[in-house]
Order: C-alpha cells, then structure tokens, then sequence
C-alpha cells in the first residue's frame, strides 16, 4: 500500500483545484444513472481512473477511489482478511500505526485473528544479548550459530556487531534474525570503530581487556577502540583505572584509539556506580571468561541501576553464573562458558516513551506489545506521564536518564517539573539538560539546571522563534520534533534519530504527523 495523502495536509494543486471545481459545479450528476446528465459524469470518471491507472503502470479495472485513508485501510484488511482468513489468520502489524489501522486489527482480534505487534527492539537488550552470543565459543563453549530476534537496527547496535565482527564473530541479519557465530579464534590486532555508542565502548573495553588473557590469545594481542563525536570525551574513570591495575596496559585516557594490551587477572574489583551501570555491566561480561574467581564491590550511589538487572538478566539467559550477595556486592566465578541459546529482544520502552508522549497532546497514541514484566527502567514514562497532566511533579530519573529530554519537553509544554538525580544527562551524547535548556528558551520556556536537579518553570508555551538544534543527539531531536508535531518548527541535525531509531520520522508520518527532511 502507498499513501499518497501527506496525512491530509497538503495544499491542494491549482490544477487540482480547478478539476474540483469543475467537477461539484458542471459534472455533478450521478455517474451510475442512466440519463443523459449522470452518462457524462460517468465519462469523467472513466477518464480519471483511467488517468491515475497511467501514472501508476496499474489497469484502471485496478483503481479505486474512496473517501479518504480510513475508508481505504478499512477496506483492505478487511477484504484481505476474509479473503485469506480460512487459511491464515495471523497478523502482522507494527504497534505505532495509525488508528485506522490499529482499530480494524484490533476488531479482527475480536473475529479470532492472531495479531502481533511489533515495536521498535531494546536496544540495551540488543547489545547485551549480541555480546553474550559472540563469546559463546570460549572456555569450551559450543561453537554453533545463536539466532536473535530484533526487529529493527540502529546505529548503536550496527556499532556493537561490526566490533563483535573485527574481534572475530560474525553477525548476519536475515530480515528480523540476527544470526551470531561466536569467536573461535581471537585476531592477534582487533580495531574496533565504537561509533558514538557508550555502551558499545564501555561493554568491549573490558571483554578486550579478558580477551588478551585467554589460553589461545595470541602473543601481544592488542585491540584498537576508536569512538566519534563526544565519545572520547565521555568518562571511562574509575573502570580505565582498575583494568590497569589487573594487569591490562591501556594507552592514556582520552586518547582515540584508545589501545588495548596485556593480560587482565581475577581478583577483587571495586568501582563507582555513580558515573554509569555500564562500567559494572562491561566487567560482568569479562570476569567469568578469567582464570580464577572475581569479587565486584560498586561503591555508591549505584545509578542506573536497573540497566544492570538487565545484564545480569542476559548473562543468566546465556548460563553465566553471577552472585549477588547484595546490591553492591557480588561474586563473579571464572572459566566460565556461555552456553548456546536463542534470545529474543524485547520492546523498547525508551523509544516507546517518545510516541506516548504525543497522548500529552491531542492525540491518543498506546504502544502495544511491551513487556509488563521488563526490568527496563524507562517504563517508568507511563507513571510519570499523569502526574505532568495533573500538575507539576518532582520526578525521580536516576534510574531512567534516556527519559530527561522527553520529560523537560512535556513539562515546558504543560505544567512545569522538578527532575532530579539528573547528573548524568550532563555525559551523554550532549549535555541534555543545558541542550534541553538552550532549545526549550526558543519555545519561551524557562530551565534552571542544577548539579543534579533540573527544574521547567510553567510559563508560557509558543511555537519556536527560531530554527532548533539537535546538537548531534537523538534523544534530543525526538523530544524536539514531539513538540515540532503541534507548534511546527525546523530542527537541524535531524539525522541524529539514526543512533537509535532510523526510522523515527517514518513511524511519526504513520501517526499524522506531517515531516519533511531537508539537506543542510
């Protein structure tokens, strides 16, 4: 099906105009009666279908004209469905359509249809369960081929594969199958280009770091990881500097490539949880692939604590053995083999988040098929989402910092907010809370940032006095185009999206927004 419609917003040609005008004022008779007024006005349909039928290569037996998107959606699942129901009742849909089409597959369920909605895959899971597959073959670990289903790619999760790939994986793609062949045989040189994705740095660098003491490393293994953009410049301390102290040699932090060398040991690990989970998360992947038993002490605050539930989840799927004896502590035994499975990623609620945003508005937009048990920490947008209807809320985000931007747009919109344990906005792809700040001042929106604690006045919200920036992030350009969707605007550096969800844009024309991107 091709919509040809621009969601119903475009000025109509003057041609256009003038066949209309024509046709309500001189040919309106009824073009299936049989005298003479509506014989003529069936000749000019004729020619019009026959007209479109030429444009599109198609017979004019093949064309169709109804009263508009919802009439036409209607009219093809419901014809497709009896037509091939006997045979096949499964559906498939995507679980941010436009109503037209969620409605009518929603009445098909009723009829005993099987639906399945699709949402944009976890990308935390995403890499997590990629990583997992590629070191299967280690320690004896079955060599055979791990099967992931993930129903979209982002540049982050390309990021984690090709690194996956250079230290001697293979990862295919066959519709919404990854396929992962483990490492067998670890490269003596490994350059990993990491992208702009932490968590693709912050996960590797300590598997490099283990890789290098494997029986069957070759002498003097060394890895190469290059980042992009603000990379670099994100922290990697206190991790660079107890890898260092187990016996690895990495060259001086900060530098790009930052060059991976000698031989990690067991023993006992201590780090900060107050910088990123993904620290702890990058030794649990490494320390059961060691000779010899580990210890992991994090010290607090533990940020993000719930992306490490989501790692120990992955390691456990994969048959790694981790002990937690409490929140901080854990016991992490070596010579460990990953065992073969086949994993599916999840739903992500933090793309999710951006699309049930708009319901704030004057929309009605549910994403369908998440998980209710996940133990991502981003679910908590639906309880947060209320309390910014209802008034102005204090929001805990610590757990959840990929919800800041979102947040500060839909509380400059409604009703102001306090968001705190925001300390972390300030080392991601930008520094969220000032970039949040700076765009939402062109909307006529007021932001103090804290250390850790933002607070959005409830003033007065217009439309952009002058064209947005992404700042190259795209938790930014999501959380602007939400606002973009009902004041217009012009965001540049709109591609940013394609780190997470390539398909962003795509997804908000299905919903009736009306998009149009533009070469700078």
């Amino acid at each position: 099906m091709i919509y040809l419609d621009n969601s119903a917003t475009t000025k109509p040609c003057a041609e256009a105009v003038a066949a209309m005008t024509a046709a309500l004022t001189e040919h309106w008779g009824n073009p299936s009666a049989l005298y003479g007024f509506g014989i003529e006005a069936a000749k000019k349909l004729r020619t019009a279908r026959m007209q479109v039928a030429a444009a599109m290569g198609a017979e004019p037996d093949r064309v169709f004209f109804t009263s508009g998107g919802t009439e036409a959606d209607n009219w093809a699942l419901f014809s497709t469905a009896k037509r091939f129901g006997k045979k096949n009742k499964h559906i498939i849909t995507t679980a941010v359509e436009h109503h037209a089409i969620l409605h009518a597959v929603q009445e098909l369920e009723k009829q005993g249809f099987e639906v399945t909605y699709l949402q944009p895959s976890s990308k935390s899971e995403a890499h997590r369960a990629l990583i997992a597959a590629a070191l299967k073959a280690l320690y004896g670990g079955s060599h055979s081929p791990v099967s992931i289903r993930c129903t979209d790619l982002n540049e982050d999760i390309e990021a984690t594969a090709s690194c996956l790939i250079a230290l001697g994986a293979d990862v295919q793609r066959d519709g919404e199958e990854l396929t992962v062949t483990p490492i067998t045989v670890i490269p003596p040189r490994a350059e990993l280009d990491c992208g702009e994705s932490g968590s693709t740095l912050r996960f590797l660098l300590p598997v490099c770091c283990a890789l290098g003491s494997h029986p069957k490393a070759p002498a003097g293994f060394t890895a190469l990881l290059t980042g992009h953009g603000r990379l670099p410049k994100r922290p990697l301390s206190p991790l660079y500097e107890e890898l260092v102290s187990h016996g690895a040699y990495l060259s001086p932090m900060g530098s790009n490539p930052l060059v991976v060398q000698g031989k990690l040991t067991a023993g006992d690990y201590t780090v900060s949880g107050g910088v990123s989970s993904q620290f702890i998360s990058g030794l649990l992947f490494a320390l059961p692939l060691l000779e010899g038993d580990s210890t992991l002490t994090v010290l607090p605050p533990l940020e993000s604590g719930s992306y490490l539930d989501l790692t120990l989840s992955a390691l456990a799927t994969f048959g790694i053995t981790v002990e937690r004896t409490d929140e901080r502590h854990f016991r992490i035994p070596g010579n460990q083999s990953y065992l073969p499975t086949e994993a599916r990623v999840e739903g992500d609620y933090s793309g999710a988040a951006f699309f049930e945003a708009l319901s704030l508005f004057a929309c009605d937009v549910r994403v369908e098929g998440l998980s209710e048990n996940s133990l991502q920490g981003d679910r908590a947008y639906r309880s947060f989402y209320p309390l910014l209807l209802r008034g102005t809320p204090t929001l805990p985000i610590s757990n959840c910092p990929d919800l800041g931007p979102i947040l500060m747009a839909l509380a400059a919109a409604k009703n102001g907010a306090v968001l705190c344990g925001t300390r972390r906005l300030k080392i991601k792809e930008s520094d969220r809370g000032a970039a949040m700040a700076q765009e939402l001042a062109k909307f006529g929106c007021s932001v103090s940032v804290h250390d850790d604690s933002i607070v959005v006045y409830p003033v007065s919200f217009h439309a952009p006095t002058e064209e947005l920036d992404g700042h190259n992030d795209h938790r930014i350009v999501m959380a602007l185009a939400t606002l973009a969707t009902f004041t217009g605007g012009r965001i540049r550096g709109a591609e940013a999206v394609k780190k997470s969800m390539p398909a962003y844009f795509d997804l908000m024309r299905s919903l009736g927004a009306e998009v149009e991107l533009y070469a700078e």
